[in-house]
């Protein structure tokens, strides 16, 4: 429980303190998963071709 509260009060005073950095963390969390399902595409086509 203290951990998870610690957690909560980390979280809520870095989006107070710094909106920007949630901004850029949002942005490339998008963009490494969109990067992840891009080689996974790629992946399977080219696994596809091979047998």
């Amino acid at each position: 429980m203290d951990m998870e509260l610690s957690l909560i009060l980390v979280k809520k005073t870095q989006i107070v303190s710094s909106p920007s950095i949630l901004v850029i963390v949002l942005v490339f969390t998008i963009m490494v998963f969109m990067y992840i399902k891009l080689l996974k595409a790629t992946w399977k086509n080219s696994h596809q071709k091979i047998p």
